[in-house]
This record gives C-alpha cells, structure tokens and sequence, in this order.
C-alpha cells in the first residue's frame, strides 16, 4: 500500500495554529511553568479555551510537545497507539517504534509497549541531548473510557521521569485513576476558575479586536458579564466589532447567561451567514479534516477553499492545522453545535460521502471507518472485496473480522470476494507462521495465567478461582499423571476426604463443559487408576521454552543465551501469579532465580562484547522483573556510567532506595551505595 492511502490523518496530531486575535494567556502559562508534576488536567466546558491555552503551552521553548486530539473512533487501544506512535514520531529524533507491530496487541501485552515506548522516549531524548520536557497533549480526552487506554497512560505516567509531562482536556468526569497523582502532589487539575479570563487579559484582548477608546469602554462590561467565560469574551468581541456601530451603546443584559450566548452562536452566526455556507458547515462537520477537494466532494461544489478562508478570516468555526497549507479542522465546540442540527439520516449519507471520497483517494482505512459509521454497506464491501486480503497482509485481522461481522449482523449476502476474504481469516486463525495445523490450545503460565482456543482466540473462562488452579495444576505437571491423592492434598490440605473428592470432580466437570463448544477438547483432561494427566499434544504451552533458557543459565552458557535474548528482554512475569496455593512455590522461585541469572549472565556477555544496548535492556528488564535485586541496581548503574547518563543513574538509585525504605523499612546496602557514589564521581 502506498503512503498515501495508508498515511493517517495528520490533523490530529498537529498543534492547531491559532489566530493573533486570540488572548496569549501570559500569566496561566507562567502559573504552568510552575507546575513540577507529571500530570496537567484541564477540566472545563465547552468554550474555556483548553485547546488554545494548550497551544500556547506546547510552544514554550521549554518543551516539545506531541499533539493528539481525541476523538470517538480513537477508544480502541490498536487506533489510539498507532497515533500515539506517529505523535511521538513527529518530536523526537530517532524515534523508532514499529506502529504495526502492535496491531495485535493484548490487555496483557499493554505493559511490554509501555516499557518499549518509554525506552524509546528516553534515548531519543539522550540523542537530541534535550534538557527541555517532554508533554503530551491529549486534546477532547472526555471521549476515551476504554480501561486498557487508561492503563497506557497510568504505566507511563507511573515509569517515566521528571522530564515527561501529560496534558490532558476534558469536558468530561476526570477518570477516577488520575485522582491518585494529585492525592501525591504529582499532578494538578485546573478548572473553570483558573481558566477564566481576568480581568486585565479581557482589556488586552480587547484591544486586539477593537479600537482603543470602545475596548477601554466596553472591557469591565464583558469581563463582569461574562464572568471570564473565555469563549463569552470573544464573542462579545466579535459581536461588536461585526456590529461596527461603536457610537451606540450596546446592551448587554441579553448576553449575560450562558444560555444567550448559545443563542448568538445560532442567530448572530450561523443563522446570519447565507444559506450556501450554512449548508456547507452542517455538510461538512463530520470531517476530522477540512480539506478543499473533501469539502467539495461531500457539497457537491467546486468552491470550498474560498469558503474555508472566509471562515477563517472570520474567526468562524474553524482552525488551521499545523502549518498544512489550506488544511483545517472545526474547533470542537462549533463542531458540536453545527452535528446536533444534522438528523441521523443526513449524518449517514454524510459519512457515506465520505467513505466514498477517501475511497476514490485511495485511502481504504479511512473509507472503511467512515462506510461503518455510515451504516450502508455498499462500500464496506467494495473496500474488503479490494483491500481485505491487503489488510490480513498487514496484520489487520481482527480489523477484518469486525468488519465482516459487522456485514454479516446486517444479513448482507456474501460476495464471492467476500468469501474469499473470510475463507483467508480462517485460515489464518487455523495455521501458524510455517503453514502448519496449529495445536488446539495455547497456554501462558507466566503473568496471568491464560488458556486460549488458538483457532479463534477465545480465553477459556474459569467459573471459580479454584478450577483455575486445578487446571493450572495439571499443566505444571506437563502431561505426566498426577495421583488424585496428591491432587486433592495440594488443593484442599483442610478439607474432608469426602467433601475435597465431591469438589474435584465439580471442578473436573466444570472445566470439561467449558471446553466442550469444541469437541476436539472432549479427552483433555484423561483419567486413569487413581491419576489425572492431560493430553498436552494438543497445546503450545509456553512453560518448556522457559524451561531451556533456565538450562542454559545453570550452564552458564552466555553465547547461547544471547541468540536467544529477545526471549529473554521480554520480562516473564511471575509463575502462575494468580494461584495462591503453595504448592507450585518452589517452582515459581526457581523461575525467578533463572530468569535474574539470564539477565545477569547475558549483560555481562554484552558488555564484553560491546553491545551496551542490549546489556541497557538487561538490567532494565532484571530490575522491572526483581525490584528488590540490588545486583540488578548495581548493574543499571554501571551500564548508565558507559552511555553517560547521569540523570538516570542518580533516577534509578533514588526510585529503588524509596522502594527498599517504604516496602522493606531498610537502605540499600553499604556495596550498591558505593556503586552510586562511584557512578557518580566519574559521571562529574
């Protein structure tokens, strides 16, 4: 796919240019500058300039910035990472993180790319050599409430360092975990009253708008009766100076709530401008993007760009992108306005409109999200009889699926080139990468304990606590049988005989009617003379390729370990964490004591070999794995001194002697505190 048609809508992540007659918020910007937490909430209705005083904020030649304005289509973590990723891209030098490679990703994966993002952010900040801090603008965040986004965000915000900085606008509830960061003083809401005009920022603003005598005349007037409302104030502004009859005293009772100036929106400027730009503005305020050859196609007219600069030189509706030459995009408050006068049959041929403009442009992956949302089928089907074998190419599965499911809800009659594309999913969810039969289950015994159908992707569901447990009990046992005994002294040591032999068998038919919707699963779980095995041939379980590195590390053998060190920079996670019984203990220690000894035996293998980026990614994953490892400590340092990163080796000796004080009630050893003082000494 070229690069047009699969390029993303950069409106969103460019910072709106804004008009000189907008009022630069000198003394809020230096009240921000102030501001030493992670976090940066503005919390407001419509029409108190967030996006502008957001702006402003991002040009400060303190920091750089990366723009993302939100909209509904981004709740989905796949569409929201791919234009964080892109965001990122645009600031920071080197920046390298494949945004396809997370098309796949998983509630469970979501920690592994904030790890990565991270890395990423902080070594291209290390090769910008930038002291300045890194913000990123989250711009309309009310229209995200999607628990894995917020995840994203939380890690991020909890593992990055005092240069990164989120700022986020809502119109919306805050979500309740941010509430956290400003219990600990590490973030701070600013509400309506902060972002308020004052009364001096009224009189300056004025003065951009109107002549010197009627701004000093009418300034305490509209501070008062706007109450500081920003978007009142320009209004009241604009109403004037469109009024042009400044020798008539104005009344102003009738725009003094709310209310009245909504009703100005409406009568004063939608309903005084001429029907043709009305017609354009409702046409036209469902794209993310203003573009003339859009606008033209959506209006059936060929003068778009004339009208986009009238309202531009009007200070009507729309903002510039970025510095894109006749590119915009409707401030959402107008948006807003203007989508609410369209009746849902307008809206759907609007949207179809569209589809079919970004179709004929060759763009499918816009064509497809607005042929969605419009409801008609008809170019859904024309971009997945074209583009759909492209999409599974490119990883898009579960994109694909919805669609088709989507075609399939409606009761469309399958083309031929549709059943060709559905025949390739299937046969995707059926064979892996060497075209070989997949095995029936796939099972994750570290960090969640996960047990999946491989052909469709489903997770088996457990109907108690204890079913997974016994599942998880024969897996860790690998197919050899296991004595009912044995069995039910590990499960429920306090129990009776009787009652534990009633339980096992309720937990035995549990599991069984869960994996009966596939009958390939009927003889999982086999019983024979008193002993219980499952027939692991039919599973890909991901115990016995950790076991081989935990080998390699008893021997020691450093080479091998390093062909295999993707494995290994990918962090584990605990053995069977969500199994409370202490019978799998042993086992879950040895892991952890393997995995740290991989990770040590490997970096030092890097070291010698001079690869200090992948020994960096050692220690990092040792210390992300065992916080509590001060040889871990001790070596993250070390490896800091060689890329001459001061600020993360003094980073990571305070954050880990705050966890070893606050969780251990003791400091760090009189050793890894020698080690500091070193790294240190010859960082100076």
């Amino acid at each position: 796919m070229d690069m047009d048609r699969n390029r993303k809508l950069e409106s969103k992540i460019l910072i709106p240019d804004m008009q000189k007659e907008y009022e630069q918020r000198e003394l809020l910007l230096s009240e921000l500058r102030q501001e030493q937490g992670k976090l940066l909430v503005l919390h407001a209705t419509i029409g108190y300039g967030k996006t502008v005083l957001m702006s402003q904020f991002a040009r400060l030649p303190e920091n750089i910035c990366a723009w993302y304005h939100l909209d509904v289509l981004d709740n989905q973590p796949v569409t929201f990472i791919q234009y964080l990723i892109r965001s990122l891209s645009r600031v920071l030098d080197g920046f390298e993180l494949d945004e396809e490679y997370y098309v796949g990703i998983t509630p469970d994966s979501l920690s592994q790319f904030v790890r990565d993002l991270i890395v990423e952010i902080e070594e291209s900040l290390e090769s910008m050599a930038a002291s300045r801090r890194l913000v990123l603008v989250l711009d309309d965040f009310q229209v995200i409430d999607n628990p894995e986004i917020f995840k994203i965000l939380e890690e991020l915000l909890d593992h990055t360092g005092g240069y990164f900085t989120l700022m986020a606008a809502t119109k919306g509830a805050v979500p309740d975990f941010f509430t956290k960061y400003f219990m600990r003083s590490q973030g701070v809401i600013i509400e309506t009253e902060r972002l308020s005009f004052r009364e001096q920022e009224v009189s300056h603003f004025l003065g951009a708008m109107l002549p010197g005598k009627e701004a000093e005349r009418y300034a305490n007037m509209i501070w008062s009766n706007m109450e500081g409302w920003p978007a009142g104030v320009m209004f009241a502004a604009l109403y004037l100076r469109r009024l042009g009859c400044f020798e008539l005293d104005v009344e102003w009772e009738s725009i003094t709530q709310e209310s009245m100036v909504q009703n100005y929106i409406a009568y004063e400027l939608y309903k005084g401008l001429p029907y043709d730009i009305q017609q354009f503005l409702l046409n036209t305020s469902f794209a993310e993007e203003l573009q003339p050859d859009l606008c033209n196609d959506i209006c059936g007219i060929e003068n778009a760009r004339g009208i986009l600069q009238y309202l531009l030189q009007e200070n009507l509706f729309i903002l510039r992108i970025g510095g894109k030459s006749g590119s915009y995009r409707y401030h959402s408050m107008f948006r807003s306005f203007l989508n609410d006068r369209v009746s849902q049959e307008q809206r759907q041929e609007i949207y179809k409109k569209m589809a079919g403009y970004y179709l004929r442009h060759q763009d499918p992956d816009v064509a497809a999200r607005y042929a969605m949302l419009s409801g008609k089928p008809e170019i859904l089907i024309t971009v997945l009889e074209k583009y759909g074998l492209l999409f599974l190419g490119e990883g898009k599965r579960k994109t694909v699926s919805e669609y088709l499911q989507r075609l399939e809800e409606g009761g469309v009659e399958f083309t031929p080139g549709l059943i060709k594309v559905k025949d390739a999913l299937e046969r995707l969810g059926e064979e892996d990468g060497t075209g070989e039969k997949k095995k029936l289950l796939t099972v994750s015994c570290f960090g969640k304990f996960r047990v999946e159908i491989s052909r469709t992707g489903k997770e088996i569901s457990w109907r108690t606590r204890k079913a997974l447990e016994l599942f998880a009990c024969l897996i860790d046992r690998e197919g050899k049988p296991v004595e009912r005994r044995a069995l039910l002294e590990q499960l429920w040591p306090d129990n009776a005989p009787n009652n534990s032999v009633a339980m096992l068998h309720n937990m035995i038919y549990s599991i069984r009617k869960e994996l009966s919707s596939q009958p390939e699963l009927a003889g999982l779980i086999q019983y024979r003379n008193h002993q219980y095995y499952l027939d692991t041939s039919q599973m890909v379980i991901d115990l016995e390729r950790k076991k081989e590195i935990c080998r390699l590390a008893e021997a020691s053998d450093a080479e091998a370990l390093y062909a295999r060190r993707e494995e290994i920079l990918t962090p584990w996670g605990v053995y069977l964490a969500e199994v409370d019984g202490t019978w799998c203990m042993a086992r879950r220690v040895y892991f952890e004591r393997c995995y740290g000894k991989a990770c040590s035996l490997l970096a030092d293998y890097c070291r010698k070999q001079g690869d200090h980026e992948t020994e960096e990614a050692c220690w990092t994953a040792y210390v992300a794995s065992d916080r509590y490892s001060e040889e871990a400590v001790a070596g993250l340092m070390r490896c800091y001194v060689q890329s001459g990163n001061r600020h993360q080796i003094k980073r990571v000796f305070e954050s880990s002697q705050k966890i070893f004080r606050e969780e251990l009630g003791v400091d760090l050893s009189a050793e890894t505190v020698r080690v500091y003082e070193q790294a240190m000494r010859k960082e100076a």
